[in-house]
């Protein structure tokens, strides 16, 4: 959850915001007589579709780990792999690494999909936007999509990856406010602090494989 709340204030809302405000202006055009509770309803279901597409993908996830779990050693190997993927998003976060060093891309026929969706008028593209950007790059989810995976449990990944999600939902709701007040310094600080946790979840898991 804090993972998500700090990926909400720093890179994480660099790639949404896009969308956020695309789902604004085109929603504004349509619907100018609109008060502004009605004007909130598709940034409403932007997050909800988060929170419910996280934790249906965050599902996929686990079952895919637990297809890679076969013996002790390919465990052992699988979580290895994860920790170090973990450990150098870390350091990517950090700053201790080049940017975009361990950034994992989905392909680009889905992100130039996800783009052009936000073009569209129908009433549910904000839900669907909202669970499609569990694709998008960012260090922050690719971070925990990673230890989702790692769990090899399907109920256990989509609690993982709907608190995530439930963490960026308050400041892509006010984004406006939100990116007032976080900025500077103190954005810097708590970035790195989620980056020193990403390690410390990275080294446990690397202390899991080796036990392994």
């Amino acid at each position: 959850f804090f993972i998500g709340v700090v990926a909400s204030l720093s890179s994480c809302t660099a790639i949404l915001a896009g969308f956020i405000l695309a789902l604004s202006s085109s929603h504004a055009k349509r619907h100018a007589s609109e008060s502004a509770h009605d004007r909130l309803r598709p940034h409403i279901l932007f997050n909800l579709g988060r929170l419910i597409g996280f934790a249906g993908f965050g599902a996929l996830v686990g079952y895919l780990g637990s297809l890679l779990v076969l013996s002790p050693g390919l465990n052992a190997f699988f979580v290895v792999v994860v920790a170090v993927l973990m450990l150098g998003i870390g350091a990517n976060l950090l700053g201790l690494v080049p940017k975009g060093a361990f950034q994992i891309a989905p392909p680009k026929w889905l992100t130039h999909q996800i783009h052009n969706l936000q073009d569209s008028k129908h009433p549910a593209v904000p839900f669907i936007l909202g669970a499609l950007t569990f694709f998008l790059p960012c260090g922050f989810t690719q971070s925990v999509q990673l230890y989702a995976l790692s769990t090899g449990d399907a109920a256990t990944a989509a609690v993982i990856m709907a608190v995530f999600a439930l963490g960026t939902t308050p400041v892509l709701l006010g984004l406006g406010a939100a990116t007032s007040v976080a900025h500077g310094k103190t954005l810097k600080r708590v970035t790195q602090i989620a980056g020193i946790l990403v390690l410390v979840i990275g080294l446990s898991q690397l202390r899991n494989g080796a036990a392994l």
